[in-house]
């Protein structure tokens, strides 16, 4: 059974999810403050926003809230490490799925690492099976 990882999807995802971890989806006024605290938390310092983006105004709030979440999203990006956790927790899951068929036999089922081929299609992680 590969262990493998759609490095890009995957990456994006994970910080995604590390970004709503830290700042949940709230009205935009907590949510710009919830940002704006993980940002000074990340990069040590108060974000500067950009001049065409001073103002309180909708837009330029709004505006502001999507220049914090690029900024953080790229800090967020996991470690290798942590991708490769992802894939062997994937790989295991399917084993675990394959050897609850009884008729399969469990030394017959292993885990492998294998580099990632085509990418993958939109939401989704190709893992190609061999039997040997």
């Amino acid at each position: 059974m590969p262990f493998t990882v759609a490095a890009a999807a995957d990456g994006d995802a994970m910080a995604g999810q590390a970004l709503r971890a830290l700042a949940p989806p709230a009205d935009p006024a907590k949510r710009i403050a919830a940002l704006e605290a993980a940002y000074r938390t990340q990069f040590k310092a108060a974000p500067e926003y950009p001049e065409e983006l001073q103002g309180d105004e909708g837009p330029k709030r709004d505006a502001r809230i999507d220049w914090l979440q690029v900024a953080l999203l790229a800090q967020l990006k996991p470690a290798p490490a942590a991708l490769e956790a992802l894939g062997k927790q994937r790989a295991s899951a399917v084993r675990d799925a394959l050897l609850a068929n009884k008729e399969l036999k469990p030394e017959r089922v292993f885990l492998v690492s294998k580099a990632a081929g085509a990418a993958p299609a939109a939401g989704s992680v190709r893992m190609e099976m061999e039997l040997e």
